[in-house]
């Protein structure tokens, strides 16, 4: 990281980045080479993300292709301006993981990872039915790497 003075070094910071995002964004390369990157809801249990999809399409022919992702995560996003729009900047924090996308096919781990998901934006004791998990592709990325920034300043940049 080129601004090591923004650097997010606390993993206990990045995972209150990662909770506190909405949603994220996944960062995948397609077999002829070019990026897609999409937007999805997802659970974190502190290791491992987990999203779910429709059971077939585009971003999911792509994984089974090249499970290799990168999610991005941002909160507290807020403009700053400057004194002229090239002294105008941004506040924020945001992390970067890097992993592997894997297609969860035991009934056990579907579920957990759906209660996962529920958690995050049901609340604790969220519940679904049985029949949920049929239908649905449910992926798990085990975090390898990941890092964070932040900028923070209510003066102009």
């Amino acid at each position: 990281m080129r601004r090591r003075d923004k650097e997010i070094t606390s993993r206990a910071q990045i995972d209150r980045v990662i909770h506190a995002a909405l949603s994220c964004r996944v960062a995948m390369v397609a077999p002829d080479g070019t990026p897609r990157i999409v937007p999805l809801s997802f659970g974190y249990d502190g290791e491992n993300l987990y999203f779910h999809s429709a059971a077939e399409g585009e971003k999911l022919d792509i994984l089974r292709a090249n499970p290799e992702v990168a999610v991005q995560f941002e909160d507290g996003v807020t403009l700053r301006r400057g004194g002229d729009t090239c002294a105008f900047s941004m506040n924020y924090e945001s992390v970067v993981a890097r992993g592997r996308a894997v297609f969860l096919t035991d009934t056990a781990q579907r579920r957990a990872a759906l209660e996962c998901l529920a958690r995050k934006y049901a609340g604790e004791g969220a519940t679904f039915p049985d029949s949920a998990t049929e239908n649905l592709a449910i992926l798990r990325v085990k975090i390898d790497s990941v890092t964070g920034k932040r900028s923070f300043r209510s003066d102009p940049a």
